[in-house]
């Protein structure tokens, strides 16, 4: 009787201590779709930064050329004058400057 006894708290306490295991494959399932999830996450994440900076640098390129062809420049330059065929003489023409007295002549 007592070896019976001993048998049957035997069954009952390795009966308690027994744990659900969980599926193996399922585990593994799990631990792939969450790394999947990561890497295509870190993915997208670099793509989308490499796109806004592409836009960023194309915006920078589109209004350097606007602000360069005059649309928001606020000074107004004057026209460069046809430059002459030749020069026109001008000797005797302009009065002499005497150093000695100080004085135009």
């Amino acid at each position: 009787m007592k070896y019976r006894l001993i048998i049957l708290l035997m069954f009952v306490m390795l009966g308690a201590c027994h744990r659900d295991i969980p599926d193996r494959d399922q585990l593994i399932n799990e631990n792939l779709t969450a790394m999947e999830k990561e890497f295509f996450d870190n993915k997208d994440r670099g793509c989308q930064e490499r796109a806004l900076f592409a836009a960023e640098t194309h915006l920078d390129s589109v209004i350097d050329q606007w602000i360069n062809t005059g649309f928001m420049d606020t000074l107004v330059f004057p026209r460069i004058p046809k430059r002459p065929s030749r020069p026109e003489h001008i000797i005797g023409t302009v009065r002499k400057f005497n150093l000695d007295t100080m004085d135009i002549e």
